[in-house]
């Protein structure tokens, strides 16, 4: 007899673990019958809910609905503070994009300068490339001032 495949036996096993890890979820913030009896101050502080018998924590259909909800309209725009996941995301791979670009453009011009220092490149008649690496970061500094300038006067 031949056994499936290991991937496919690795994506059923894993199909299988999450679907009991939501089973336990229903099951953990099914609401409980009759009215909890606690102090009134706890009360309000749990809300409603909490002195209804319900769970604090969401079952999973409240979880999807919320998805969905945010899936819905992912790049919505109503103030500062209230974002769809889509901009959300857009500003977060930006913000990766960028530290990798500032990364990248330390990086390269510090390999190079230690790499030939460490292999005696540079002399006190030559030493181009050290004098170059200067240039380009005096450069860098110039296009950084203009860029921030422009953005702050932009908004």
């Amino acid at each position: 007899m031949r056994r499936a495949p290991l991937a496919l036996r690795a994506a059923l096993l894993s199909l299988l673990l999450f679907a009991a890890f939501v089973a336990i979820w229903h099951l953990a913030t099914l609401p409980k019958g009759g009215r909890a009896a606690m102090d009134p101050e706890y009360a309000k502080l749990m809300g409603a809910g909490a002195t209804q018998g319900k769970s604090a924590m969401p079952t999973p259909a409240d979880v999807g609905a919320a998805i969905a909800g945010h899936l819905a309209d992912p790049f919505f725009d109503r103030g500062p503070n209230t974002k769809g996941i889509g901009i959300q995301l857009g500003y977060s791979i930006g913000r990766v994009l960028i530290g990798f670009a500032l990364a990248v453009i330390v990086g390269v011009p510090l390999g190079f300068v230690i790499h030939h220092a460490t292999r005696r490149h540079y002399s006190s008649s030559s030493h181009e490339g050290l004098s170059l690496c200067a240039q380009y970061w005096h450069f860098l500094g110039g296009v950084w001032l203009v860029l921030v300038t422009m953005l702050y006067l932009g908004n």
